[in-house]
This record gives structure tokens, C-alpha cells and sequence, in this order.
């Protein structure tokens, strides 16, 4: 699956970490993973990351729900409702369900 193509609009953001020693980040978040269906917490893990960029400005305001994910520019981005753009230069990336 593309990474365009993830269900992520409208899933929340709970949690992200850096793993430093084995250049590897994880994005927990709750996903609508089918429509009329109640969100679901997923893993989204980025293998090989060069770099991260996680700014916190809120330009729209403040939220923590997913607008749109896209891969351009050598990285993976994924626009926050609150107008702000998460990005994360990666060599992979993987997407799973957790606790399911």
C-alpha cells in the first residue's frame, strides 16, 4: 500500500518516539479504518530516519487529527488539521493495527 493511500485522515495522533540507536520512529494513533466504524489504535513506524521534523505551531489551531498523508520530496508527510506538517525522511515505513 502506497503511503497516500493509509487511513489516516481524521485519525488522532497519541503518541510519537524516536528510537535513536536504531534510527527507527513510531507514530501511535487511532484510525478510522473502516467508515461508520469506532477508530482503532494503529502503529505507523518509519525505519531508517535520516531525519524528523515535528513542528507544534498550530497555524489553524490546535488539533490533533490527520488531514492528509503524502510521500514528496524524499519524505514522508503527514499534514496535521492544525496546519502543521510532520515529516519524517525514511528508507521504509509499516502500518499495523495493534491489539487486534
Amino acid at each position: 500500500m502506497d503511503f497516500k493511500d493509509l487511513p489516516l485522515h481524521d485519525g488522532l495522533v497519541k503518541n510519537i518516539s524516536i528510537n535513536w540507536s536504531n534510527r527507527s520512529a513510531e507514530v501511535v494513533l487511532e484510525c478510522f479504518l473502516l467508515s461508520n466504524q469506532a477508530s482503532q489504535p494503529c502503529s505507523l513506524r518509519f525505519s531508517n530516519v535520516s531525519s524528523v521534523n515535528i513542528p507544534m505551531v498550530a497555524p489553524w489551531g490546535k488539533s490533533s487529527s490527520i488531514n492528509a498523508a503524502k510521500y514528496e520530496n524524499n519524505a514522508f508527510q503527514i499534514e496535521m488539521q492544525s496546519g502543521d506538517t510532520l515529516q519524517v525522511e525514511a528508507a521504509t515505513f509499516g502500518f499495523e493495527t495493534i491489539g487486534l
